[in-house]
């Protein structure tokens, strides 16, 4: 409390040099690793020299919330790389475009070609472009095991575990030679709870009913042109036209990292400490 007073001037003087200037139109992100939900713990001193950390949801949420609170920014491009993500991280992504989106701000994916798990991601925005040449994979989602009972047993090795449950399958692959019924029961309703979430995501972004989302990945994959044609993606375009993409009328739209963008935005209020807080904790380690 007793600095408060200093940081607000401070935070005054830093937004009235942030507002010179101009922001840009629109903050592009490169999502090309899998997201942790929590930042990483800082690690040693040496290494904050040599290596860059992770980006998280939390801290990506936070970006966009910045984002979202100024009136320069027209939106945001998702520059989306096929990188595999859990069903879970792709939809804590999906709430935080909606929530960007309920801003007024425009969310705009671009990928070279979709997956799944990006076209699922993607839906959540208000346009889909792919690059020219691109391509839209097989949609949908599939589990393999690997059981290796058989193959132990030729060399005379035998896997000892005491299963408490038919569902508790961590050992199966080393005492079964196929998946189990109970396996199969568990991985067929996760399997379907996932295509479920991913028709309904299609339906809402596409406008149509979940009959038609359901063909429409059933039909994958898509080239180019076809994609187009039948209103799986909404434009094709190489990622150096964007500007011209995000501007139909008047001078191309400035894009901009979030380096470049974040020195024009401006940040929130300082808050003088008070008031209830939720505190996070990182669980980690064996479930035993």
């Amino acid at each position: 409390m007793i600095f408060f007073p200093f940081r607000y001037v401070w935070w005054l003087l830093s937004s009235l040099l942030r507002s010179f200037g101009k922001a840009p139109d629109y903050v592009i992100f490169v999502l090309d690793a899998n997201l942790p939900t929590l930042p990483d713990p800082p690690g040693a001193f040496w290494q904050r020299f040599i290596s860059q950390p992770r980006l998280s949801v939390k801290e990506l949420g936070e970006r966009f919330d910045t984002i979202g609170r100024d009136p320069r920014i027209r939106g945001v491009v998702l520059h989306l790389r096929p990188v595999p993500m859990p069903m879970a991280t792709l939809q804590d992504l999906r709430e935080l475009i909606a929530r960007l989106r309920s801003s007024g701000k425009r969310v705009i994916a671009w990928a070279p070609f979709y997956t799944t798990g990006t076209y699922y991601l993607a839906s959540a925005c208000d346009e889909i472009l792919l690059m020219p040449s691109g391509l839209i994979s097989p949609l949908g989602f599939a589990s393999t095991g690997v059981f290796l009972a058989d193959a132990l047993a030729r060399v005379g090795i035998k896997a000892d575990f005491i299963q408490v449950s038919p569902y508790k399958s961590a050992a199966d692959p080393l005492t079964k030679s196929r998946m189990s019924p109970e396996v199969r029961q568990q991985l067929t309703w996760l399997l379907d709870s996932n295509h479920e979430e991913l028709v309904a995501a299609v339906a809402q972004s596409r406008h149509i009913d979940l009959g038609a989302a359901a063909t429409l990945i059933d039909s994958s994959p898509y080239s180019d042109d076809v994609a187009l044609a039948q209103h799986v993606v909404d434009g094709l375009l190489p990622e150096e036209e964007l500007p011209s993409r995000l501007s139909p009328a008047g001078e191309p739209a400035r894009i901009a990292t979030w380096d470049q963008a974040r020195r024009r935005l401006r940040v929130r209020p300082p808050s003088t400490g008070r008031g209830r807080y939720v505190a996070i904790m990182r669980v980690e380690g064996t479930i035993i």
